[in-house]
């Protein structure tokens, strides 16, 4: 059951309350949380990725990847609302926009179209970003792994760079990830010229946005204060989004270097879908319309006779 979200009529996204439900059929646990921003990402990158055969509902997926990164962001300004009241985010906020909702709207329908189209020149194109999106969020996870809130301790092999572009994870998430270490391999020792052009573009880029990640979340924003289940509930949300980045990074170099344009298919409706898992966050982290509610109202699982229910604000 879904309560209000911000959304407006576009081409990039298709309302699917069935496929929502099919995932919560499927779904083993109670916290709508987890299943809202760690298992429904997991479940729409791997059938992208290619774990699942038929058709890909690419539209469905982006509108899936709106609500959890929305509903997300909504979840994570409250919880850092209670544990740093004084915080600068506190005091800061606006609400979504259609401009704002359109603005990633037209990104995830770019790689829609690209997907359809050249595939390849699009993902090469976007092998930078991805690169530096990469980076930034191994820094940010690094740090709230590595500082705990006060009186927790951090949590064992949580995360472990490997390689620039590879982590082992505790708990893996991601059914398509373990087919991917061969492609980290040869970035890790380029096997001809493509490679190593490759090979030094991630270099140039991931180090230091792992850096810019750590500092982010080192001096304005942090875990502290966070309670034992919201620490637990964002570092399985921010491990399974860097999962997920990692093995939709893997997927694009290999499409690039080995000229793929089924693998760059994938990785340009994986890109689709990250336009608004990431855009959609920043929308709820900044919406400050439920500052003043105890609980921020989050989306619950219905009855088991009912259905989907979807509310859009507009």
């Amino acid at each position: 059951m879904l309560t209000d979200y911000p959304a407006w009529p576009s081409q990039a996204m298709r309302v699917d309350p069935s496929l929502l439900d099919e995932l919560a059929e499927t779904y083993a646990g109670e916290d709508v949380a987890r299943f809202l921003f760690g298992f429904v990402p997991i479940e729409a990158f791997d059938r992208i990725l290619g774990e699942a055969d038929g058709a890909i509902p690419a539209e469905s997926f982006v509108w899936l990847m709106h609500l959890s990164g929305y509903f997300g962001g909504v979840w994570l300004r409250a919880e850092i609302r209670r544990a740093q009241p004084e915080s600068p985010l506190a005091g800061a906020g606006q609400a979504p926009t259609r401009a704002g909702f359109d603005a990633i709207a037209l990104r995830a329908q770019a790689a829609l179209d690209a997907a359809r189209g050249a595939p390849l020149d699009a993902v090469e194109k976007s092998l930078p970003e991805l690169f530096s999106s990469f980076g930034y969020n191994q820094g940010y996870l690094l740090e709230i792994v590595e500082s705990p809130p006060e009186g927790l301790a951090p949590p064992t092999g949580f995360v472990v760079p490997r390689a620039p572009l590879w982590c082992d994870y505790a708990t893996p998430r991601l059914r398509s990830l373990p087919r991917l270490r061969e492609v980290a391999r040869r970035l890790a020792d380029p096997p001809d010229p493509r490679w190593r052009a490759l090979a030094s573009e991630l270099g140039e880029r991931v180090a230091p946005e792992v850096e810019r990640g750590r500092a982010v979340w080192s001096s304005g924003l942090s875990v502290q204060g966070f309670s034992a289940e919201a620490y637990a509930q964002l570092l399985d949300v921010s491990g399974s989004f860097l999962e997920v980045l990692q093995a939709v990074t893997l997927t694009a170099v290999r499409a690039v270097a080995e000229r793929d344009a089924t693998l760059a298919r994938r990785a340009a409706l994986a890109r689709a879908c990250l336009a608004p898992w990431l855009g959609s966050y920043l929308l709820g982290l900044m919406d400050p319309r439920n500052d003043d509610a105890r609980r921020p109202p989050l989306p619950s699982f219905a009855p088991a006779t009912g259905a989907c229910t979807s509310r859009r604000s507009r």
